[in-house]
């Protein structure tokens, strides 16, 4: 039994450290992209355990902790309607917790992150229940870009005779989970796969899901222009104005965004990210400031 959590559908104005921890859904793997979320895993069901092991290897790899996380902060929805949001520090979160013989007699457990490749070597938790939050740290800086094997599986896809349009936006949207991300080129070539007077939907699917995945985040505006016009007005309402107008090197501003649609997901995902890659720039300017006249507190210097 796998509880996978859901991101949440009203608007939200944000300005937050490090996502997600929402409510509970069952699911099987955790999609490498957004795999944060709070956790309720049986390790003796071989589905489960799956799972626990794919976020094990992610923590590995540096693109995800488990809770409790000194530095980070989770959002946490309170209410079923998802009406009232919290937001609570990693290290306030319940700490990991087993239990072993199923009978509610639950015991806090240190989850291990692993330190070595070999999963063989890869110390698990004792079989029973398992609950814990798990929070993402990814970001462009530490993603794999696509290779050419699954490339070269979406082209068999999208060129396969007998395949439906709706087989080929499917493998687009297979194609473009996980945490790769895509150089503009492949996304290109991928287009040219698919011909200019046909399939609008597919080549609209396809730059809506890499619009925000690419390894040139400033390239992003220049996929709109290799559609056609009718195409690329599809595509600019799917993604919305937050998405499009959003640029990294300056990204700042006032936002409201809308969990529940994967474009402003991803500008949430960016937000974070710039701000995690600064934190060590503000730690050195509070110590600095630590040593004059007056506050250490940066907010309180910056009022």
């Amino acid at each position: 039994m796998h509880l996978r959590p859901l991101f949440p559908f009203p608007l939200l104005c944000l300005a937050v450290h490090l996502l997600v921890c929402l409510r509970w859904h069952r699911w099987r793997l955790p999609n490498r992209a957004e795999p944060a979320g709070k956790y309720l895993l049986d390790l003796d069901d071989p589905s489960d355990r799956s799972t626990f092991m794919e976020l094990l290897a992610i923590a590995f790899q540096g693109k995800g902790c488990f809770a409790p996380q000194p530095g980070t902060t989770i959002l946490f929805v309170t209410s079923l309607f998802f009406e009232d949001l919290l937001l609570l520090n990693l290290t306030l979160c319940a700490a990991p917790r087993v239990d072993k013989w199923y009978d509610g007699s639950w015991v806090n457990h240190q989850i291990v992150v692993p330190d070595q490749p070999d999963e063989d070597e890869w110390v698990m938790p004792p079989k029973g229940l398992i609950e814990f939050s798990f929070a993402s740290l990814m970001s462009t800086e530490n993603a794999g870009e696509m290779n050419a094997n699954e490339i070269e599986w979406l082209h068999n896809e999208l060129n396969t005779p007998g395949k439906t349009e709706r087989d080929r936006v499917g493998a687009i949207r297979a194609f473009c989970e996980g945490d790769n991300f895509l150089r503009y080129e492949a996304v290109e070539e991928i287009l040219g796969m698919l011909p200019e007077d046909s399939r609008t939907n597919e080549r609209c699917e396809l730059v809506k899901q890499c619009f925000s995945r690419l390894t040139e985040p400033e390239r992003a505006i220049e996929m709109l222009h290799m559609l056609t016009i009718n195409e690329r007005k599809q595509v600019e309402k799917k993604l919305g104005v937050q998405a499009i107008a959003f640029t990294k090197n300056n990204a700042t501003g006032k936002y409201k965004l809308d969990l529940s649609k994967k474009p402003e997901r991803d500008v949430c995902f960016r937000l974070i990210e710039i701000n995690t890659a600064q934190q060590g720039l503000l730690q050195k300017m509070d110590n600095y400031y630590a040593n004059r006249k007056g506050s250490s507190d940066l907010h309180a210097f910056e009022k």
